[in-house]
């Protein structure tokens, strides 16, 4: 008896041993469950605070996008002002500089060579713009008319240049005619004409400030406002 009673008391140790562990994995279980719901709601409230932001970032993205829209179109606007103001305004590029000249009454004398008769109080304001850095070219002559209609009859006479620039006694230089342009409006002639030379192109002017190509004369005439109106292929204008 005394051997089965040892067995007994060895199996309610073991057994209470185990009774122990299970209770422990229990509490362990329990344990791991209420953290794994903890984890559960943490994730929903990181996605919900995710959602939130992508939300957020959207709108800004919209935000971002409408205030480029907008800075575009008032740079635009600005630019078209600026070109607005210098519509009675020419450039007379070619013309020797003396110094003692009258520029006023410079341009009075070249106008007339192009077979149009005005005189001094038909000029608001003559003057030589600044030469280029290390340039020994002529300063160009910006003149500003009161009548835009007589500046626009004076552009439109340019085709003469040709008879003037070969007249006796211009010593061989070379007048040119052209619109006083903002620098926006510079920069895309200047890329129209690097496309015209590259592409060959046979015609290039500007009228008000915009710039216009054509290929040849049975081809059609196309506005270029901004660089993107040029081809990068020259296969042809968008």
């Amino acid at each position: 008896m005394g051997n089965l009673q040892i067995a007994q008391q060895n199996t309610d140790t073991t057994l209470s041993i185990m009774m122990n562990e299970i209770q422990e994995i229990r509490k362990s279980q329990e344990y791991l469950g209420s953290k794994y719901e903890d984890i559960k709601d943490e994730l929903k409230t990181m996605q919900n605070i995710n959602k939130n932001l992508e939300h957020e970032n959207a709108i800004l993205k919209q935000t971002v996008a409408s205030l480029q829209k907008q800075s575009a179109e008032t740079v635009v606007k600005v630019n078209t002002l600026k070109q607005y103001s210098r519509k009675c305004c020419l450039e007379i590029q070619g013309i020797p500089y003396k110094d003692d000249e009258n520029t006023e009454e410079v341009v009075v004398y070249f106008v007339k060579q192009l077979g149009i008769n005005i005189t001094g109080s038909e000029i608001s304001v003559a003057h030589r713009l600044a030469p280029p850095n290390d340039s020994n070219e002529n300063p160009a002559i910006i003149v500003k008319f009161f009548s835009q209609k007589l500046r626009d009859t004076i552009y439109h006479k340019r085709w003469k240049l040709k008879d003037v620039n070969n007249k006796t006694g211009n010593d061989g230089f070379n007048v040119l005619i052209n619109e006083s342009l903002t620098k926006a409006n510079k920069e895309v002639f200047k890329a129209a004409l690097s496309f015209k030379k590259r592409f060959h192109y046979k015609y290039i002017w500007t009228n008000h400030g915009l710039t216009y190509l054509k290929k040849g004369e049975d081809h059609q005439t196309t506005i270029i406002r901004r660089f993107e109106d040029l081809s990068s292929d020259g296969k042809g204008l968008k």
